[in-house]
């Protein structure tokens, strides 16, 4: 798989293997903290510090749930939903072997991708314990398939987070093409 930035600001998917694809179609269910309170604490944290007065916090938290925080899930369903139209506009190129992906994000649409992978990279996180560096193994315990999926999963939203990033920052000069992510087969 490659992920080339493009020079008006937006970023190329090419040859992108329909197993990736396919994970990431699954991005509602992967974003989704499924009542999980580290996970919801994580996403939406609370406004106020623990030692303000309790009238202070009281009225914080008032308006932190009827205004701050249906905006932010608003902000995201929206970003979900260009991720979603994005993955659906790819072109599907048949191979022998399994069809591989190719899409564009156009420079707008760059900022709500970059919302909807970091958030399924820290849903990842917390639910399976990663990074691994961290979060190791007990001695003679062993890794859950499902975990090391998670944790490959992760490395590659950060790899294609970086180049976002560096999209988003607006930093690219002639002659320097930025980061790009080339993946062998």
């Amino acid at each position: 798989m490659d992920i080339l930035p493009l020079e008006d600001g937006g970023v190329r998917f090419l040859d992108m293997p329909s197993a990736f694809y396919e994970q990431m179609t699954l991005l509602p269910e992967t974003c989704d903290p499924d009542g999980d309170p580290i996970i919801s604490s994580r996403l939406f944290p609370h406004p106020i510090d623990d030692e303000e007065p309790e009238s202070v916090r009281e009225a914080a938290e008032e308006d932190w749930t009827e205004f701050v925080r249906p905006e932010l899930v608003a902000a995201f369903d929206g970003a979900l939903r260009i991720v979603m139209e994005g993955l659906a506009s790819a072109r599907v190129l048949e191979t022998e072997e399994d069809p591989y992906y190719q899409f564009e994000i156009s420079r707008e649409h760059v900022p709500g991708w970059y919302q909807v992978l970091n958030r399924a990279r820290i849903v990842l996180a917390i639910k399976y314990r990663l990074p691994l560096s961290e979060f190791p193994p007990g001695e003679g315990e062993k890794i859950p398939l499902q975990r090391l999926f998670a944790a490959h999963l992760t490395e590659h939203y950060a790899q294609i987070l970086e180049i976002l990033a560096y999209q988003m920052s607006n930093e690219l000069s002639e002659g320097d093409p930025g980061p790009s992510f080339q993946d062998s087969p």
